[in-house]
């Protein structure tokens, strides 16, 4: 997956793009001392 911004693009996600992020994202989480950790 690759991040590109574009000035002046319409701010919203399809469906399919926020599955993308989420699928990402899921693999992280914040421990008991505010740091970000990738889940194993």
């Amino acid at each position: 997956m690759r991040l590109i911004l574009v000035e002046d693009k319409i701010h919203w996600v399809s469906k399919h793009h926020a599955q993308l992020a989420w699928d990402f994202m899921k693999q992280f989480r914040r421990n008991e001392q505010g740091m970000i950790e990738q889940i194993k």
